[in-house]
């Protein structure tokens, strides 16, 4: 998409233009992430190296709360590995589940 096109580009629902987006850095409400998603993803990896969220966890409870994120990231990459038949890794994470499963059951 040429800039062109890219400044035409309106969020149907405030009317916020992309170029007006460009020039403040703001967006004008939640439908503009739709009207600009093809431009925002790479704004907001470049801003913050990921498109992920990677907030704070609170104080209480916060450890596990990110062993429970790490988990489920881990049983779906063991998942993987099984479907692929690498059982090397997929016994590795496994062990790891489970050493991170122990410590919340603590």
């Amino acid at each position: 998409m040429g800039n062109e096109a890219l400044e035409e580009i309106s969020c149907p629902n405030c009317g916020l233009t992309y170029e007006e987006f460009r020039k403040t850095s703001n967006l004008g409400c939640s439908h503009c992430y739709r009207a600009f998603r093809r431009n925002l993803n790479f704004v907001i990896k470049n801003v913050q190296g990921s498109t992920a969220h990677k907030g704070k966890y609170p104080k209480i409870n916060g450890k596990l709360l990110f062993s429970k994120k790490k988990i489920l990231e881990l049983k779906k990459l063991l998942a993987k590995s099984v479907e692929e038949e690498e059982y090397e890794q997929a016994a590795r994470l496994r062990d790891e589940i489970r050493g991170l499963e122990a410590l919340n059951n603590d």
